[in-house]
């Protein structure tokens, strides 16, 4: 299945939706919401059965920002499993949850379980408070020396959850 970039799902469509959505979860990693969008092949549509973007009511998961990658997890009924592959943030704030579903249709405004990969996400948070603690350790290091300083700067990171080696 092709995954769909943020930048193809970024257009009119979603710059005039104004639908909420409220983030829970910096509180919860696992609960039971409503569907209340559902986009395939940037149109809105009533039900999925491969895969598309969700939105919902009440959203655990977290959407790639600040070089913090996003959350993946699942989205589950008694009749659904699906995988929650990636997380974007609309021009309104609200997070686009990307799924890719084994079995099952996700129809709108219905009630699903919506749960993080607990894991993951606290392996990348503490990636996350590494990059910030080593950056202000190089800072107050390099302290007495005030060119050096001026050039430790954090200008963009991109965080996950463990090392990935590189060639």
């Amino acid at each position: 299945m092709k995954k769909e970039s943020s930048m193809n799902i970024q257009n009119e469509l979603l710059i005039n939706y104004k639908e909420e959505s409220k983030f829970v979860g910096y509180d919860i990693l696992e609960n039971t919401s409503k569907v209340k969008t559902l986009i395939k092949n940037n149109t809105f549509v009533d039900s999925i059965k491969d895969d598309g973007y969700i939105v919902l009511e009440e959203n655990p998961f977290y959407a790639e920002s600040g070089g913090q990658v996003a959350d993946t997890g699942v989205i589950y009924t008694d009749k659904i499993a699906a995988h929650v592959t990636n997380v974007i943030k609309a021009p309104n704030g609200q997070h686009l949850l990307y799924v890719e579903i084994d079995s099952g249709i996700i129809k709108k405004n219905m009630n699903v379980n919506a749960k993080v990969d607990e894991k993951k996400r606290k392996d990348t948070a503490k990636n996350h408070s590494t990059v910030h603690l080593t950056q202000k350790s190089l800072q107050e290091i390099l302290s007495d020396n005030s060119n050096a300083q001026k050039h430790i700067t954090e200008l963009g990171n991109m965080l996950q959850n463990s090392l990935k080696e590189t060639t």
